[in-house]
């Protein structure tokens, strides 16, 4: 995959992905986001060539270095999944230690014969996409999962369709061509039959919004930030036993818990690491105090 699909991505300038995944929740921020209703919304160039750049060569390099994720890896051909025995090479070594390689090849003709390659919950497997997911969760008491798509050619893996959920989308290489369903059929809240998405580009797509998405014909990547409640409602509106089991632990992060990001002040000196979610109140003067 290294030599005939990567070797078409930009090359990354100097720029570090934290520069550019701050910009980047600046961006999602000015959105107006809900797990439920809302409208389309598109900003463009919220984010620089060289922050997409960035962004965009990590992905690549972690998808090249699957490992133990490569159950997250999925290519598409007409709609249908290939096996992954088609486009991975797995060996379980000693110790249980799974060597996972992409067989480039396979996965360039699949992409040039119109596949998507796709990257569930990349943020398990990316830490820096965290940045993403714990911004977001602590803004709208939510629960979030990051998806990487990568196509090549002009076709479509899915057809027209609506997601079960609201999601915010992220273009970082090349470009994609995002077309609308009927704005006057049910599910659809805007009059764009079609959107050209160039690299920093961000919009967001409410529940059921119809869409079909296709390449242009030029290696692309795109993020799909998806978000969604607990039973329909936020977590701060959950009882406190309803809190504890929705509570999902988060990797590589600072805080276990990214859905109390919120509670942490930008001059805090020093953040508290725990393992369940305590009963807390604050004092009125800064305090808070855990018990």
């Amino acid at each position: 995959m290294s030599q005939p699909l990567l070797a078409h991505a930009p090359e990354s300038a100097p720029f570090t992905c934290h520069e550019a995944l701050d910009q980047l929740n600046d961006g999602i921020n000015g959105l107006r986001l809900g797990i439920a209703g809302g409208t389309y919304q598109c900003r463009n160039a919220v984010i620089p060539p060289a922050a997409c750049q960035a962004l965009t060569q990590r992905l690549c390099a972690r998808i090249l270095h699957v490992g133990a994720s490569r159950f997250s890896l999925r290519l598409l051909r007409d709609k249908k999944d290939l096996h992954p025995a088609a486009f991975l090479d797995c060996r379980t070594g000693d110790g249980l230690i799974d060597h996972v390689s992409v067989k480039d090849g396979v996965v360039s003709s699949v992409l040039n014969r119109g596949g998507t390659l796709v990257f569930d919950h990349s943020q398990e497997h990316f830490t820096e996409l965290q940045i993403i997911q714990e911004n977001l969760e602590a803004r709208l008491g939510c629960r979030c999962w990051i998806q990487c798509y990568v196509t090549k050619s002009q076709d479509t893996a899915f057809g027209m369709h609506g997601d079960d959920h609201p999601f915010v989308i992220v273009q970082l290489a090349g470009t994609k061509r995002w077309l609308h369903g009927d704005p006057s059929g049910p599910g659809t809240t805007t009059d764009r039959a079609e959107v050209l998405y160039e690299p920093g580009d961000i919009a967001f797509y409410p529940r059921g919004e119809q869409h079909n998405v296709h390449g242009t014909g030029t290696l692309s990547v795109h993020l799909t930030v998806a978000f969604d409640g607990f039973g329909g409602r936020l977590f701060n509106d959950l009882p406190h036993s309803e809190k504890l089991a929705a509570l999902t632990p988060r990797l590589g992060t600072s805080l276990p818990f990214s859905i109390l990001a919120n509670s942490v002040e930008p001059d805090t000196a020093i953040r508290l690491a725990y393992s369940c979610l305590p009963p807390f109140s604050g004092r009125g003067d800064g305090v808070v105090v855990l018990e």
